[in-house]
């Protein structure tokens, strides 16, 4: 499984349109739990899913996938 960067991560969401709902405060805060805990995906998976229009599940599976 590939390390999740915030480079990544921005990927992720720009590909996914991840964080629609979201400001630029909470994407910083997001790219700050990136940085310090990428390995707690269910973490970034809720933060994403509360800033996002799609289910957990889906932002779940597509993370792994791109993270695979």
């Amino acid at each position: 499984m590939k390390k999740l960067t915030v480079e990544e991560m921005y990927r992720i969401c720009n590909k996914y349109q991840f964080f629609t709902n979201g400001d630029n405060s909470q994407y910083d805060k997001l790219f700050d739990v990136v940085r310090k805990d990428s390995e707690d995906l269910s973490k970034i998976v809720t933060i994403l899913w509360v800033c996002s229009e799609q289910s957990y599940e889906e932002i779940y599976n597509i993370l792994i996938k791109e993270l695979d």
